[in-house]
């Protein structure tokens, strides 16, 4: 680890200790040091400081409406990560009858549905829990390789079910395909 850095703004080498730590940065610390920080801080003008203040009365006003602040960061994420807005979003809700599209599980009011999404390409597929969101992207969205664990799981589920017959298993399976042609009729194996 290097025991000197340089600064920046004075173009001086000096040592750790005269820099502001960073966890965000690779070294650990800021790239101007403490002497030059302290001279830009006070060099700034009357206005520049009131600018500054508004910024923070702002932020700290954003911030305490929690709820508001979460769910408009939540609407950016999705606008930049998948291309969708919030009413794409409600229309795949609507359209999965507000559930996982795997496991059929209602999202609560603090976990709402994950957006699963080609990794190729970026495209929105479905939106599913957490939970199986998490298991597709563990396979490597492999088609191959779920089928293999569906298989395995298949193969070995009188022990892992505490003797479920392969006629009990039908009737779950049948039971979740019902809710996929008539949700109003679905009832939740799993409640």
């Amino acid at each position: 680890m290097a025991l000197r850095k340089y600064c920046r703004k004075c173009g001086e080498y000096k040592f750790l200790d005269d820099f502001h730590i960073s966890r965000k940065l690779k070294d650990g610390h800021v790239s101007i040091c403490k002497e030059c920080s302290k001279n830009i801080r006070n060099s700034r003008t009357p206005e520049q400081i009131e600018k500054t203040r508004q910024y923070h009365r702002l932020y700290s006003r954003i911030v305490k409406d929690k709820k508001k602040y979460n769910a408009s960061s939540r609407d950016r994420r999705l606008r930049r990560l998948y291309r969708l807005c919030k009413d794409d979003y409600d229309s795949m809700l609507k359209a999965q009858n507000g559930r996982c599209a795997i496991c059929y599980r209602a999202p609560t009011e603090s976990k709402k549905l994950s957006v699963d999404h080609c990794h190729l390409t970026g495209d929105p597929r479905g939106l599913l829990c957490r939970k199986c969101n998490s298991a597709i992207g563990m396979l490597g969205d492999d088609a191959a390789r779920i089928a293999n664990a569906s298989y395995y799981l298949l193969n070995n589920i009188k022990r892992d079910v505490g003797g479920c017959t392969l006629d009990e298993f039908a009737r779950f399976v049948k039971s979740h395909l019902e809710f996929i042609r008539r949700p109003d009729t679905y009832k939740d194996p799993n409640p």
